[in-house]
Order: structure tokens, then sequence, then C-alpha cells
């Protein structure tokens, strides 16, 4: 068996496995939302507390508000459950997948998936706690808290890739909890202002420190390429297509966040032209672009590329969409190699 399909036996295992895992974990929230009432649950609505909540609309994130229901704003708080799923699938392949091996930091210390699947989990609960129960309280509170380790992760990561691999396991336990400690000194604003009405020093701290931080990775990501360049570390398999990726969907997700801002709010409108719905839809591809990049890196030496020559070798002829630009180059005349 080649690397193509051992790598395609194993994904389909790890589909099958992350397929029942998101039935598992959606059919009690499906379950609570049908038979458990939204006062009975959240109390009444309160204004004073949760800025985003339009009284006299009565709409959330511009969405409307269904007080008497579980979840009171249906299609930003099940959209949030995409960070829920892809971190159930980052687990899953880290818990299960086992058809190809790599020389980077996420195979050697199991720990680092954890945080990043946990992450997501949290920060998808949260989220959905957050839009389901339109309050202002602890869910909002739980929610901005859960923004820190979500937006932390893709610099992380990052940054991992400047220490050589592998670490010994008293390195990656500092690291993990020097982050740990990072992460709850960046919840404390949050906490502080539980029950209350936001500050405008906590607005601000939070669009500035998110931004700030998010920035982080591209720029790491580049310094890493030009050490390669100058040898400074060894040249490594990631390229720069799913971390483009990662970061474009990431900005357009922050272009779509807030719909009046947008001056697209419309609460009575259809539910899929809700924008703040595909921020989060959007974040959560980018973050888990960036952890699948990182888990399948691998570095490049000798035995690297003496097993992609025999993977190569092994496939069969392919049908191209597009002609390579390269060879096309070269076969121009003044091109053409002596």
């Amino acid at each position: 068996m080649d690397g193509v399909e051992a790598w395609w036996q194993g994904g389909a295992s790890v589909v099958q496995t992350w397929a029942v895992a998101c039935f598992v974990f959606t059919v009690p929230l499906v379950f609570v939302d049908l038979t458990v009432g939204g006062v009975d649950a959240w109390g009444d609505l309160d204004v004073s507390l949760d800025e985003e909540l339009e009284h006299e609309a009565l709409h959330h994130w511009c969405e409307a508000v269904h007080e008497t229901r579980f979840v009171r704003t249906p299609a930003n708080a099940y959209s949030a459950l995409s960070f829920c799923y892809l971190g159930l699938l980052v687990l899953v392949i880290a818990l299960t997948y086992n058809a190809t091996c790599a020389e980077n930091h996420l195979r050697y210390f199991v720990a680092f998936d954890w945080f990043v699947g946990l992450a997501m989990l949290f920060a998808g609960l949260c989220s959905f706690l957050n839009h389901a129960s339109v309050n202002g309280g602890w869910t909002r509170t739980l929610d901005r808290v859960s923004i820190w380790p979500l937006v932390s992760i893709p610099t992380f990561l990052c940054t991992l890739r400047f220490f050589e691999v592998p670490a010994t396991q008293c390195v990656y336990v500092s690291i993990l909890s020097v982050l740990l400690g990072l992460l709850i000194l960046a919840s404390v604003p949050h906490l502080i202002e539980n029950g209350v009405a936001t500050s405008d020093v906590v607005k601000h701290y939070l669009n500035y420190g998110v931004p700030a931080i998010a920035f982080l990775f591209p720029v790491l990501l580049v310094v890493r390429r030009i050490l390669e360049s100058q040898c400074v570390y060894h040249h490594s398999s990631l390229t720069f297509g799913l971390p483009t990726l990662s970061v474009v969907l990431s900005i357009l997700g922050m272009v779509l966040q807030d719909p009046e801002l947008l001056n697209v709010c419309d609460p009575n409108g259809p539910w899929f032209l809700n924008t703040h719905l595909w921020w989060h839809v959007l974040q959560s591809i980018s973050v888990f672009l960036v952890w699948f990049s990182c888990y399948f890196e691998d570095r490049i030496d000798k035995a690297y590329q003496a097993v992609l020559a025999a993977s190569r070798a092994k496939r069969k002829p392919r049908l191209r969409l597009f002609p390579s630009l390269s060879e096309l180059w070269n076969l121009q005349p003044a091109r053409s190699r002596v």
C-alpha cells in the first residue's frame, strides 16, 4: 500500500469516527432546545446587560430573538457549533490517525492537539450559550473568555515552529504551562466585569488585543520562511497554501462579523443572510486549517525526499485541468536548457 492509498484509508476511518462524534454531540443540544423553555432556562431578557441586544426591534446580532425558546437566536447559536465540530475533528485525527508519520511538535506531544481541540470546543459551546441565552450574564463572559484561546491557536502553533524538533518533554510542558497562564491573565478583565455592562476599557482591550494577536501569525510564518532560506532552520514541507487560505478566511470573517457595520442588518430576513453566522463558520475553518497544516508538516531531508520520490513513482497518470506554467516556460526555444 503506497502513501496516498494509506492516507485515504486512514482518512475514511477518521471521517466515520468524526461523523459519529458530531451526531452524539449535537443530539443533546437539539433535545434541550425542543423541550426546555427560554424563560425557564435563562430568565427574562435584560437589555441593560448586553449591548448587542436591541430592545425595540428585539434582535441580537441582527437575528430576531425568540424569548420563549431555549435557543433564542438559532442561526447564530447553531452556526457557532462549527467550532465544536472542527474541534472534534482535531481530536479525532490526533487520537486515531496513524497512516502517515511526520516530524513536528504536534506528533511528539499530543497535549498540544488536545489544547487546540478543547479550545475550539470551548469557544463553540460558549458562543452557542451566549447566542442561545441572550441575557448578557455569565454566558457572555464565557464567550469573551473563550476568544483568547481561540485567537491564540494560529500564533501559538507558528511559534512552536521556532523550536527544534523534537524538544524535551520538560520544554513541551513549560511551553504549554506558560500559554495557559497567559490565557488566564487575558481572561481577568472579562471575569471582573461579569454581570455588568461592558466598559470602554474592555471594549478597546478586545478590539485591539484580538487583531494584534491574530496579526502575529502571518508575521511569524514569513519570518520562519526567511530563516529557512538562510539555512537557520531546516526546510519544511509546510507551504503558504493552506495558511494563506486561513488568513483570507479569517479576514473575511472579521469583515462579516457585524451586520450593522455592513448596513445589512435585517432581523426578519432569511437566516443565511445574517453575516454574523458566517463569521463563526469562516473563523472555525481558518483555525482548523492552521492546525491541519502544522499537524502534517514534515522535515525535508533525504528520508523525506526518498519517500516522496517513491510515492510519486507509483502514481498513475493523472489528468491535469491546467498546464504547468513552469514547464510551458521552459519549452520556449529561448528558455530551453542546453
